[in-house]
């Protein structure tokens, strides 16, 4: 992380925007929108910047209005773990604030740093459970938010668990990042080195086949941005990723489209 050296290097308290509510908020009417405006305050971290450290006390949520944050976590053999890169209108210590009145979960379950320049509106744990109480329709949109992070870790865990080819687990992340549809250029702050962690794999192996993804005209990259160009042929990479699941039999090799080539079985043992 980052160490700020200076005023730029440090969160930066903004004027609170009042004029929106991004996300699962996006649908409050009333006082209840009119609540969520004036609650908390808006921070501007730098790229580099942490939000909040693993393990420090649960105080506050983090309502992402821009930008992107890395969440990690480190293992017991101290190697970090990308759980997942949040994005506008990600909250981030929900389920931490949630659990604060229980014993002994009063804690971040992971540290969470701005990958890019973010602001996110910073609302204390106590204030934040006072408006789920009076206002029904922030609760069920937390819901909501809750279920879309559980099914988000679930495809996490899927692509941990049930390695299929380093192409595959490759394939996967980023049509989830991009939504698994043919959208256009979109932006991806992400470095080979995060992919690596979100995938099992090397830095090197990343950029091995992203370039193979690159020459065999899958994707396009231009600066932070990128295009899949073929969102089937790499749906079909993705396949032992998704199969693995039901058939843990299944070969590691994954059988191209018909004229798209084929992507070595690298193991994660092999880069160990």
């Amino acid at each position: 992380m980052k160490t700020a050296l200076n005023r730029m290097d440090r969160p930066q308290t903004l004027p609170l925007r009042k004029n929106i509510a991004p996300g699962p908020f996006s649908g409050l009417c009333g006082r209840a929108l009119e609540r969520y405006r004036s609650m908390g305050t808006n921070v501007n971290y730098p790229q580099g910047c942490r939000l909040f450290a693993e393990k420090d006390p649960a105080h506050s949520v983090f309502v992402l209005e821009s930008g992107s944050v890395k969440m990690t976590t480190v293992s017991t053999e101290g190697r970090a773990l990308i759980l997942k890169i949040a994005g506008r209108g990600d909250i981030l210590g929900l389920g931490s604030v949630l659990r604060r009145n229980q014993p002994g979960n009063s804690q971040y379950d992971f540290s969470a740093e701005a990958l890019h320049p973010s602001i996110a509106r910073v609302v204390r744990a106590q204030e934040f459970m006072n408006f789920l109480r009076e206002f029904p329709s922030a609760g069920e949109a937390v819901t909501r938010t809750l279920l879309r992070d559980y099914h988000c870790t679930l495809r996490a865990l899927r692509r941990f668990v049930f390695p299929a080819t380093v192409a595959g687990r490759i394939a996967d992340f980023l049509l989830e990042w991009c939504d698994g549809r043919r959208t256009g250029p979109v932006m991806f702050p992400v470095t080979h080195s995060d992919i690596a962690a979100l995938t099992r794999t090397s830095r090197e192996t990343v950029t091995r086949t992203m370039m193979k993804f690159r020459d065999d005209g899958l994707i396009q990259v231009k600066g932070a941005s990128l295009t899949i160009l073929k969102p089937e042929a790499l749906a079909r990479l993705t396949a032992g990723v998704m199969n693995m699941a039901t058939h843990p039999n299944a070969a590691l090799e994954v059988e191209p489209l018909s004229g798209q080539p084929s992507y070595p079985a690298l193991e994660w043992r092999e880069l160990a």
